[in-house]
């Protein structure tokens, strides 16, 4: 999942982040709860490791930003900000009860993949390796 989507640009303005899902592997509007919540757990623990290797190499020079994408400001931030738009304007998601475009939208934050591009901006480390520019521009 994690190298499916790591280069895909993340707008909250999109249905789901704008991120792509494999419709074969990704049908949820007929996973079970199990399943959805499988595919919750795997796509949380990608962005919580991502977050762990930028903390891990960022932390002393760009602690700002990574605490700027910890989940729980972010959630709240995205939320005071977006809430209104996503639930007036984003409409196709999976028919589960109780669910809002809201509730979509934060529950599959992708925090990680947003930190890692706040901090790609900062950077052009084409110089040394790239390795911060090819990560968040793989071809999707």
């Amino acid at each position: 999942m994690i190298a499916n989507q790591i280069g895909q640009q993340c707008d909250p303005k999109l249905h789901w982040w704008g991120l792509q899902w494999n419709p074969a592997l990704f049908d949820f509007d007929s996973m079970s709860a199990e399943e959805e919540k499988k595919c919750w757990l795997d796509f949380q623990t990608a962005q919580y490791a991502l977050m762990d290797v930028l903390s891990s190499n960022f932390a002393t020079h760009e602690k700002q930003i990574i605490a700027d994408h910890d989940p729980l400001v972010l959630t709240e931030k995205l939320i005071m900000q977006y809430s209104e738009m996503w639930d007036s304007k984003l409409l196709s998601f999976p028919d589960k009860a109780g669910y809002t475009p809201t509730l979509w939208m934060t529950t599959w934050l992708p925090f990680g993949y947003l930190c890692l591009h706040a901090i790609s901006l900062k950077f052009d480390d084409t110089v040394v390796t790239d390795a911060i520019s090819k990560c968040a521009t793989l071809p999707s």
